[in-house]
C-alpha cells in the first residue's frame, strides 16, 4: 500500500515537471480571460490561518515545517517553488492534490484551498479581501508570480 502511494506521488510530481502540469491552463486551452496574480492578494489572513493548521496536520510530515521538503517531497517555498510554479495557474498547483497526502486521507477542496492560501502567505505573497475559492474555474484565472519587489 505504501509503495502504491509513493508511486502515485511520483506520477503527480512527474506531471508537473518543467514541461508543465498535466492540467492545461487557460492559455493552453485558448480560453484567455483576464488573469489575476498571486502577488495581488488572492486569499485572506483567516483562510491562511486555517491552511496553516491543516498544513501542519497533513503536509509538514513530507514537506517539512519550513516547506523546503524532505528530499522526496518538492519544496513549497522560496526560489525552488517559484521556479517550478511561476506563470502557471493556482488550478495547476491545486491539481497536484490528487496524490496528497500520501497516507490516503481525503481532504475537501476547501481545505486544499486553505492550504494553498497558507503556502502563498508563507512565500510572502500578500493577502486580499476575498478568500481563494476551491473551484477550478476560479483558480484557473490566477497566475502564480513571486511577490513584487518593494521599492
Amino acid at each position: 500500500m505504501q509503495t502504491a502511494l509513493v508511486v502515485a506521488a511520483l506520477v503527480a510530481s512527474a506531471a508537473t515537471t518543467s514541461t508543465g502540469p498535466a492540467t492545461p491552463s487557460a492559455e493552453a486551452a485558448g480560453t484567455m480571460q483576464p488573469r489575476r496574480s498571486t502577488a495581488s492578494g488572492v486569499y485572506t489572513e483567516a483562510q491562511a490561518k486555517r491552511g496553516e493548521a491543516a498544513y501542519q496536520r497533513v503536509c509538514s510530515g513530507c514537506h517539512s515545517n519550513d516547506m523546503y521538503g524532505d528530499g522526496f517531497a518538492v519544496p513549497l517555498a522560496g526560489s525552488e517553488f517559484f521556479a517550478r510554479w511561476s506563470k502557471l495557474s493556482v488550478a495547476d498547483l491545486m491539481a497536484t492534490r490528487t496524490a496528497m497526502p500520501l497516507d490516503g486521507e481525503k481532504l475537501s477542496p476547501e481545505v486544499y484551498a486553505d492550504i494553498i492560501a497558507y503556502v502563498l502567505k508563507f512565500n510572502k505573497l500578500p493577502p486580499g479581501s476575498t478568500e481563494l475559492r476551491a473551484t477550478a474555474s476560479d483558480l484557473q484565472d490566477i497566475v502564480i508570480e513571486p511577490p513584487k519587489a518593494k521599492p
